[in-house]
């Protein structure tokens, strides 16, 4: 990571803020009056692609036909450098051409922190005003009530009641009569940043008729972007905002960067596609790698080789960036903050930090809930067990509670240290002893696990999809990293990896056969969270203790066709066994025979020779 003395003075003072959006166009600013409703700022400007400023509350009469055209969002959070995320942009379009009625059509934003919701918002607002589709245009920061109290504050401001000498409740109900009563004019309300305590107040003050208005959301959690939606009987207007797409990313670092795409020399596209990727495609984090390189003498590929390695990569989302207080100072700062509340609470710590080594694209509920069933079960069967035995050897104890759970991947680890005097207690003891799965296991199967979900939702550290019975988890790669990450610092690293090696051997062991395409749908909830526990530590204890695994997902892909998935995995296998046994030891040539079937699987007999 550098320091102080490897960065550059790169002229910030002039040229076009760096930021989300790519060929934002007319967003000029100078003279005039302007306000931003909901904010603390005001001031003088005119904006320049023929905006219409309002009027002071003397100039105005009560009729709302007679109020010019404005938009009052504040102007300097459009960034110009706005990229991707068209398809979401035409999706909220096509969903505020429907009618509702004489309800105005409502749609809600959602998404983690960082994606650009309040980006995109803002450019559907700006291009729809520029389209006139939009007489008027307000936005609302809906944080909290007060928030919104002030934002309110304001629309009566624009309609001339400023001076209006009646109690809040009376002020806050006149704005709502002012929306439903406007008549033939065009409105557009952005309510920024909802949160689950200002939804009451939003279905208390918001307008309930009018079907020439448009009301559009953003928030960080799909439970608040259902609810919205729901109240205004518009169940299916939700947009998830996801990642950018690899270009998309690639062209937002590069325009913020200011480096020309066209100059192979300055960035190859290559190289540019594996950074983003690096940082999960995420808007803020490739806007401050960019940041990281306009104020620094790295080039793109070294700043790839620190993204790769994970104590440098820790160090680089940290990055202090050149941003404004909007987009944040660091991905770190942000997430941080999170993370913090997320471990404030025990059990949606550890299940956060469980979560962090599984593949972070798809996690299969049901495969934990399952595996933690099995624990819990089986541990209450040998508890029961060895308190109607006699006593027996510590060594006894553990064979019969190895030989209860039939884990495969133990007794591959057993094979692979047959040549030494390990014992079944140094291999798995882990599994039995360890407090930690079995508090897991006890919380994963208790009515708790909802509540903890629903607390990682809320943060807007997970998001779910699927059925209620085929609940499916999603979270960030980059939040995945930080979270690991902090295990490592407290020292629980090793711990939460192992516990993770354990749900999923016990998820393997539930497979009957992996060769049987009945077993195949199985085998695809597990195979992404066997290579993932790989690649985060590839180390030859953990290989190890994944060896079983892997080798049960080799045969799943080999059946089911996909031999070079199955070869990576086979040579990987026979790697370890040449390693740990030696070349000429049964169980290698065995991985030596297996790695043959491939290759004559695929007709690729000279490399099965």
């Amino acid at each position: 990571m550098p320091d102080a003395t490897h960065t550059q003075d790169t002229g910030s003072g002039s040229g076009a803020r760096p930021g989300f959006f790519h060929g934002a166009q007319n967003t000029d600013a100078r003279g005039g009056n302007f306000v931003d409703v909901g904010s603390h700022f005001s001031g003088t400007m005119t904006i320049t692609n023929s905006y219409q400023v309002a009027t002071t509350p003397s100039q105005r009469n009560d009729d709302p036909r007679s109020l010019p055209r404005f938009i009052d969002p504040h102007i300097d959070l459009l960034s110009p450098h706005f990229t991707g995320h068209v398809k979401d942009l035409e999706q909220l379009q096509n969903l505020f051409d429907t009618s509702q009625g004489d309800r105005p059509t409502q749609c809600a934003i959602y998404g983690m922190p960082g994606l650009g919701k309040t980006q995109l918002a803002l450019q559907y607002a700006k291009t729809e005003y520029d389209n006139k589709r939009f007489s008027h245009v307000f936005w609302i920061s809906s944080t909290t009530v007060e928030k919104l109290q002030e934002g309110f504050a304001r629309v009566l401001y624009f309609t001339g009641k400023s001076d209006l000498h009646q109690d809040q409740e009376a002020k806050l109900m006149f704005v709502r009569d002012w929306f439903e009563k406007s008549g033939p004019l065009s409105w557009l309300i952005v309510l920024d940043n909802v949160s689950r305590d200002t939804v009451r107040f939003l279905r208390t003050y918001l307008p309930h008729s009018n079907a020439q208005g448009r009301i559009l959301y953003t928030t960080r959690t799909q439970h608040v972007a259902d609810l919205v939606a729901l109240a205004a009987g518009q169940p299916d207007n939700v947009v998830h905002l996801d990642v950018l797409d690899v270009k998309d990313a690639a062209a937002l670092f590069l325009a913020n960067a200011r480096l020309s795409s066209n100059d192979s020399s300055s960035a190859a596209a290559d190289v540019v596609e594996q950074m983003v990727n690096c940082v999960g495609r995420l808007p803020l984090a490739i806007v401050q790698a960019a940041s990281f390189k306009r104020q620094s003498t790295y080039s793109i590929e070294e700043m790839l080789v620190l993204y790769k390695d994970s104590t440098q990569k820790s160090q680089m989302i940290q990055w202090d960036n050149d941003l404004d207080d909007y987009e944040a100072k660091s991905v770190a700062a942000v997430l941080g903050s999170l993370l913090e509340h997320a471990f404030q609470d025990t059990d949606t710590g550890n299940f956060l930090k469980l979560l962090s080594f599984f593949d972070p694209e798809s996690i299969a509920l049901n495969v934990i809930i399952e595996s933690a069933k099995n624990i819990t079960e089986t541990k209450h069967q040998i508890s029961a067990e060895v308190m109607d035995a006699h006593p027996q050897p510590k060594g006894g104890i553990v064979r019969t509670i190895m030989h209860k759970l039939h884990i495969k991947t133990a007794k591959a680890c057993l094979c692979l240290s047959c040549t030494s005097n390990n014992t079944f207690e140094e291999t798995e003891m882990v599994l039995i002893k360890s407090t930690l799965i079995e508090h897991l296991s006890a919380m994963i199967c208790s009515i708790g696990l909802p509540r903890v979900i629903r607390q990682l939702q809320e943060l807007s550290l997970v998001y779910c999809t699927g059925s209620v019975d085929a609940t499916v988890l999603h979270m960030h790669d980059l939040t995945s990293f930080l979270v690991r990450e902090m295990t490592r610092v407290d020292g629980l690293w090793e711990d939460f990896f192992d516990c993770t090696v354990n749900f999923i051997g016990v998820a393997i062991d539930n497979i009957s056969d992996s060769r049987s395409p009945k077993c195949w749908p199985q085998c695809a909830l597990i195979a992404s969270h066997v290579q993932s526990l790989a690649n985060i530590e590839n180390i030859q204890g953990a290989n190890q203790k994944l060896l079983g695994g892997r080798f049960v997902m080799a045969e799943y892909m080999h059946s089911e066709g996909r031999y070079k998935d199955a070869e990576t995995l086979y040579m990987e296998f026979l790697k370890i066994k040449q390693e740990t046994l030696g070349s000429e030891h049964p169980h290698t040539l065995a991985a030596v025979n297996n790695l043959a079937t491939v290759y004559d699987s695929q007709g690729n007999l000279l490399g099965s020779g």
